[in-house]
């Protein structure tokens, strides 16, 4: 397996950030905040679908100030064995695809973690651990509890399902210890039960073919219901019958009676309708004359008006103001006023300056300017006294010189009415008097009453008509049932049933009904009593098969204990356990020797290991420097990927010089510049996490991260 493309949009520190896995080596630098480790946990859960890499729910891992409506995803493009597929993990909107090529994608989420799952032939603990190595988590196999060692070699051996096939077992065994167990035999005891029940079905059956003698055949029954449906069918008709002649004889009645009143209404509309030509010819010349009276009302009237036009009072003149001026004139001695003070008023202002020794108004020489000055300010003050004065004559002259105007429109339009309504007057000349039209109006609404009376004629022989139709109609009706009644009873008749032949197919009828009921009750008597006896059949036989089946569960029983001895930890998953400890151990020393490292390792069943140098010294491996821990580390977990992980060929180190110091450091880099052509030479990818750049130089490939804005 390996990745070949990384693509981080808005999540974690990431706005958007793709990146190519070549294979060999690859070093991801970075400083402190720059991302590293949330890139490597991002891709082991674009692998896995597993977000609690990071503490917190999977949509905290969008990064933080991305708009909402930003989406936020990771794209993994991988390869494994040849077959290509993408997957794309999205926080924001929720929605996962796997895609392999030449396959349609898959979208739910569960099912795309089976796929894989299968595609890799690989648990999710497996990449987890030996895949994706998390910081200061290198070392870790070495520092665990024997228990935790032991449990861990057993799952990646498969061992552990033994155990649980031991623990099923044995479970089993203990749930099947009942079936070997002694049981009661009381087959004597159903025998004799079952004796005596079957004497009960035989005296039941012997009721049953008894009662069963006086169930009637279909023909029989069939043939009885007709006979009681022939009687009660000609009584009803009968009843029928009786029933309609009598309505026969009322409908007569009430037709004769319906048609004597329609005579008499049909006699008085044909009188009435002979009479009502001349009365509709009267009645219009009524109105044609009450219309004529009208026309000369309303003469009458428009005389009336006019001669009012004619008398109306003429339109008073107003009451004339004293000393009245007309407003223009009035509006032309103000203007000559105000002119003369404004021409006083700038005489004074050159007389005041100094500027003229002349008059502007005379011409003359001013000798005394000063007597002149005052002069002339005494002047302006009765001038403007004077308009002052005129000021006050301008409202009444103005409100009187309205109202003579006003007066003098509605004079005119006075004369011009009565004008007319004298000249329209002379040309009404005489109108006539008006008739006395109380007598007309008398005689109209005679004529009204007897239209009145005409229509509830008409209306009465509709509705005389209607019901006297309706009545024949019934009659008709009646008389065609009593018919039929008449010929259906005359057929019936010929069947000779009679109310004594009827009774007594009525009772042999009710004896076939109480006869089936009592069957059907024995006939369920008889299958319970049956049950009875299969039910001790039943139990016999199972009391033979009680006797094989405790034979045969105690061979069963014993046949477990020795699978279960097959499969406990002694037995087989030991077996298997050194068998695979024994590979594990040569492929971390060949691993070892490839690194050239300065010693060998063995193992114990629990993965404790012991470091053998070439000086002879034993040591466990916890005891080891750091730099030698480190190429344990390393040749431990390549073991493991070639031993139990297939094709993977694949592993990300999150900053693998944790706690180191510089000479330790120093090997491992002399390690990786071995791994580097190791993982060439396989064709396996390696990804390291590091801030270290004394490391660089080893690398195939190097990304370089900048820290996040």
């Amino acid at each position: 397996m390996r990745l070949k493309t990384a693509e981080l949009v808005n999540v974690c520190q990431h706005r958007k950030l793709k990146l190519d896995f070549p294979l060999g080596v690859t070093g991801v630098f970075g400083p402190n905040g720059s991302g590293k480790s949330n890139l490597v946990k991002m891709i082991k859960a674009n692998l896995t679908g597993d977000f609690t890499v990071n503490p917190g729910n999977k949509e905290e891992n969008i990064r933080r100030g991305a708009p909402e409506s930003a989406p936020s995803y990771i794209l993994g493009e991988w390869q494994h064995e040849g077959t290509d597929f993408e997957l794309v993990r999205s926080l924001r909107p929720n929605k996962n695809t796997l895609t392999i090529s030449g396959q349609s994608p898959i979208s739910k989420a569960g099912e795309i973690t089976d796929v894989v799952e299968g595609l890799l032939s690989l648990p999710k603990r497996i990449i987890n651990e030996f895949v994706f190595v998390d910081q200061w988590s290198i070392f870790a196999f070495m520092s665990t509890q024997p228990a935790d060692r032991a449990k861990l070699f057993s799952h990646l051996c498969n061992t552990d399902r033994a155990e649980v096939l031991w623990k099923t077992l044995g479970d089993q065994a203990t749930q099947d210890q009942e079936l070997a167990a002694t049981f009661i035999d009381n087959s004597d005891e159903i025998r004799h039960r079952r004796k005596e029940r079957l004497a009960k079905v035989k005296e039941l059956k012997t009721k049953l073919a008894k009662e069963k003698t006086h169930i009637l055949k279909k023909a029989e029954g069939r043939k009885l219901k007709e006979e009681i449906e022939i009687y009660k069918r000609l009584e009803f008709l009968k009843e029928r019958r009786d029933a309609r002649k009598v309505d026969l004889h009322n409908a007569t009645a009430q037709a004769a009676t319906a048609e004597e009143r329609f005579k008499e209404v049909d006699d008085s509309l044909s009188k009435a309708r002979k009479k009502w030509p001349k009365l509709s010819a009267e009645a219009e010349n009524v109105k044609y004359q009450l219309s004529e009276i009208q026309k000369v009302k309303k003469l009458h009237d428009r005389v009336k008006t006019l001669k009012a036009s004619i008398t109306a009072a003429e339109p008073s003149p107003p009451t004339p103001v004293a000393d009245y001026v007309e407003p223009a004139e009035l509006h032309e001695r103000q203007r000559a006023i105000q002119a003369e003070i404004d021409e006083i008023a700038s005489v004074m202002a050159l007389l005041e300056s100094g500027q003229s020794a002349e008059c502007p108004l005379c011409g003359g020489t001013i000798k005394n300017p000063e007597a002149q000055l005052k002069a002339l300010r005494k002047r302006t003050t009765l001038r403007i006294q004077e308009a002052a004065k005129l000021a006050t004559r301008v409202g009444p002259c103005l409100e009187y010189f309205a109202k003579r105007e006003s007066w003098i429109r509605d004079k005119t339009v006075y004369l011009s009415r009565k004008q007319s309504a004298e000249e329209e007057l002379a040309q009404l000349g005489d109108v006539p008097a008006v008739p006395d039209e109380e007598k007309l109006k008398q005689a109209l609404r005679q004529y009204e009453a007897q239209a009145d009376l005409m229509n509830a004629l008409e209306e009465g022989h509709r509705v005389r008509q209607n019901k006297l139709n309706t009545l024949i109609a019934k009659k008709e009706v009646v008389q065609r049932e009593l018919d039929e009644l008449d010929t259906e009873l005359g057929t019936l008749e010929q069947s000779l049933v009679t109310e004594k032949t009827a009774k007594l197919a009525q009772k042999k009828l009710n004896q076939h009904r109480e006869a089936r009921v009592a069957v059907e009750g024995l006939r369920r008597t008889v299958e319970e009593w049956e049950a009875f006896v299969e039910e001790d059949d039943e139990a016999l036989d199972r009391i033979e098969v009680l006797k094989e089946r405790t034979t045969s569960a105690r061979k069963w029983l014993e046949d477990m204990e020795r699978w279960r001895s097959v499969v406990h930890r002694d037995a087989l998953p030991r077996l298997v356990a050194q068998h695979m400890l024994e590979e594990l151990e040569d492929k971390i020393n060949e691993t070892l020797a490839e690194f050239d490292g300065p010693f060998r390792v063995t193992s114990d069943e629990d993965l404790t290991f012991l470091a053998h140098k070439p000086n002879g010294v034993v040591e466990p491996a916890a005891r080891l420097s750091g730099g030698e821990k480190v190429v344990l580390a390393l040749a431990f977990r390549f073991a493991v990927n070639s031993l139990f992980a297939g094709e993977i060929g694949m592993m990300v180190l999150d900053e693998p010089t944790a706690g180191l110091d510089e000479h330790n450091i120093g090997c491992l880099t002399d390690v990786l510049e071995r791994l580097s052509d190791l993982t060439k030479k396989r064709g396996q990818q390696l990804i390291i996490i590091t801030h270290d750049h004394r490391l660089e130089r080893v690398f195939d490939n190097v990304i370089r991260l900048e820290k996040a804005a």
